[in-house]
């Protein structure tokens, strides 16, 4: 059963009361794709953080930042799994129950393989990845 915005049946709605249901609907998809570029924001920082805690990887970081990550690796961790767990919510939010953990776990995916691979290389850096998710920000709002 279809339902509107604020869960009443569509069907039950009278047709003077349709057109703005479906702007209701409208609108709020248009919201709701902005959470997953958010939901993909969070979900590479927290991915981040469990990497530069790890301690297998290889980390080729600036000596402040290791020495914070290595010194407060329980911390980072604990900020590292809200981070994530606030991307999966944005994206259950965005998508629903199990497109939203299905997305997740494909964002989670992505991210995890591009910082495990360009990490070492050093070909992340901070502002490109500003600009990256700002430009793919302002795509996702016309």
């Amino acid at each position: 059963m279809l339902r509107g915005g604020s869960g009443v049946p569509i069907f039950l709605v009278s047709g003077a009361k349709l057109s703005l249901v479906l702007v209701l609907l409208t609108i709020e998809t248009k919201n709701n794709i902005r959470m997953i570029t958010l939901s993909t924001i969070f979900t590479l920082m927290g991915f981040e953080f469990f990497y530069q805690t790890s301690q297998r990887a290889v980390i080729l970081r600036p000596a402040n930042w290791e020495e914070w990550f290595k010194s407060n690796a329980q911390i980072a961790k604990s900020i590292g799994g809200l981070l994530m767990l606030i991307g999966m919510l944005f994206s259950i939010y965005a998508l629903g129950l199990g497109a939203g953990i299905f997305a997740f776990v494909c964002s989670l995916m992505l991210v995890g393989s591009l910082v495990v691979l360009l990490s070492p290389l050093m070909w992340i850096k901070t502002s490109w990845l500003f600009i990256g998710f700002g430009l793919l920000f302002i795509l996702e709002l016309f």
